[in-house]
């Protein structure tokens, strides 16, 4: 196995893979390692923790000898990583010993082409071909050990599966609803199926729900064409935590629209060269259509940043006297109050607010309200409804999204 590849090139894929391996406190040592599966005219990374796994394609490399090979992933992270940004990385496999030669680019003024100094005064010219036969001594060497067979590597099989329901989105569209929600998972929840994300797909919207038992959020986007479902029928999926978070971060360093795939035990993300997948949970999500209260009635609507701020004062308090504190918060006549005691001191904030009708007096954690305006920074208000024991958050300027906390107190 013999390529060379820019380290520019090759850091932002490695990063993108390795999100999905574990640590190395993993009891099988295989999963912290990266496969990179050298062919023809690619490379291929993969990374895999058996319940998740993220493949990336680059094509642009200099192939010289087709092969494959293990190594640990975060040994090569930090040497890319500690690379000059300018550098070319030449990995050459003999055996179990796999070398990274690290050259510079030099510019060779009488051409156009790029060169490479060896070390020893020659140059060899990369024409995105091939390597030059002679290289004796680059500007730097390093040996990594191959301890492990690349064929033992774990794969999902994913590649003759019949999936259930296939569409194309924005990437942007989808992290945008799964980030929307991500605060309401649970965390440590005995029931697992809470510490979860479920998407639900009609035919012509995609919809993300995650909720701990005490606070729910909600948020759709509509698909660019429909996808021929019938009147009423939703697909169903629950995302592990795990992989709504690692997804999150995915979507966000990726530049082009996502095909997204669902069986009842998986789901696939990709892009013409990358590919995420994942197994999902096997479970019935809570039915939130049935905790949506019905007409509830607007409590207030206040300004955004200043209601955070607000809250904000709250948590500082928290903070530093370790306490869990709720927020009291009393509406009228266009005026909020907000009221909080611990055992050292209490807070008392005063606001104005707009659409205010009748007395509130509601009682929340404040960290439950403070998650869901972290969710929307973009929006400048915030409309709280109340019915029976359930606050209902909206923001005023977004219908595609909703956060139900449940109350402690409703005087």
């Amino acid at each position: 196995m013999y390529f060379s590849i820019d380290k520019d090139t090759l850091l932002d894929p490695l990063v993108r893979v390795s999100s999905a391996i574990k640590g190395g406190g993993s009891s099988i040592p295989i999963l912290s390692q990266v496969l990179i599966h050298v062919e023809d005219t690619y490379i291929t990374l993969i990374g895999s923790n058996i319940e998740t796994e993220i493949q990336e394609r680059i094509h642009d490399v200099i192939i010289r000898e087709t092969g494959k090979f293990a190594c640990t992933a975060q040994m090569l992270l930090d040497y890319c990583r500690h690379s000059p940004a300018d550098s070319t990385l030449i990995f050459r496999q003999q055996d179990r010993q796999l070398s990274v030669n690290r050259s510079t680019k030099s510019k060779d003024p009488d051409t156009e082409s790029e060169s490479f100094d060896d070390g020893e005064g020659q140059t060899f010219t990369d024409e995105r071909v091939v390597f030059a036969d002679q290289i004796a001594k680059l500007t730097d060497n390093s040996m990594f050990e191959l301890l492990l067979d690349p064929d033992d590597f774990p794969f999902m099989q994913l590649e003759n599966v019949t999936w259930d329901l296939q569409f194309d989105i924005d990437r942007y569209s989808l992290r945008s609803i799964l980030k929307r929600t991500e605060h309401a998972m649970g965390v440590e929840e005995t029931r697992f199926y809470l510490n979860a994300t479920m998407l639900e797909i009609e035919d012509k919207v995609i919809r993300s729900v995650a909720t701990d038992a005490h606070r729910m959020a909600i948020c759709e986007v509509p698909l660019d064409s429909a996808l021929g479902l019938e009147e009423n029928m939703r697909h169903r999926v629950v995302m592990p935590r795990k992989t709504v978070v690692e997804l999150i971060k995915v979507l966000s360093t990726l530049t082009s629209r996502v095909t997204v795939r669902f069986k009842d035990t998986h789901v696939n993300i990709t892009t013409p060269n990358f590919s995420f997948s994942s197994k999902l949970l096997e479970a019935n999500f809570p039915d939130w259509r049935a905790s949506m209260p019905l007409s509830p009635q607007l409590a207030f609507r206040a300004n955004r940043s200043e209601l955070h701020g607000a809250l904000n004062t709250i948590g500082i308090l928290s903070s530093s006297n370790k306490e869990r504190l709720t927020a009291r918060m009393i509406a009228s006549d266009g005026h909020l109050e907000i009221k909080a005691k611990s055992s050292q001191k209490n807070i008392h904030e005063a606001m104005s607010v707009e659409e205010n009708d009748g007395t509130y007096n509601l009682e929340m954690h404040y960290r439950y309200l403070l998650d869901v305006l972290d969710s929307a920074p973009e929006q400048d208000s915030v409309d709280v409804y109340v019915k029976n024991n359930t606050c209902v958050i909206k923001f005023t300027d977004d219908a595609a999204s909703s956060d139900l906390i449940m109350l402690m107190k409703n005087r």
